[in-house]
């Protein structure tokens, strides 16, 4: 990437960290996927039961392959064929009820 839009990006990505402080809130910056990944992680307890929503980033800096090959209870939304509220409620009260 270009040195002037890496630093670009940063500058941008700080001023919108520090509002999220003003307002109680955290933010944090990545200059990698790997980066963004390993951060992602640290904020995740092992044993958390993880899951989210529809995101390609996730699939592309690797976070949802970690997930599932960590100590994490991750239900994946990419392996549940049936999405009806019916059938995603027990699911999440199961899980929820795990250490």
């Amino acid at each position: 990437m270009n040195e002037n839009i890496f630093i670009r990006n940063e500058k941008i990505a700080q001023k919108v960290i520090n509002g999220l402080k003003s307002r109680n809130m955290s933010g944090y910056y990545a200059s990698s996927a790997e980066e963004a990944k390993n951060i992602a992680l640290g904020l995740i307890p092992e044993e958390s039961v993880v899951t989210m929503g529809g995101g390609m980033s996730v699939h592309e800096i690797g976070l949802v392959e970690a997930l599932r090959n960590g100590n994490y209870y991750f239900i994946d939304r990419d392996k549940v064929e049936d999405r009806s509220e019916e059938h995603m409620t027990p699911i999440f009260s199961s899980q929820a009820a795990m250490p």
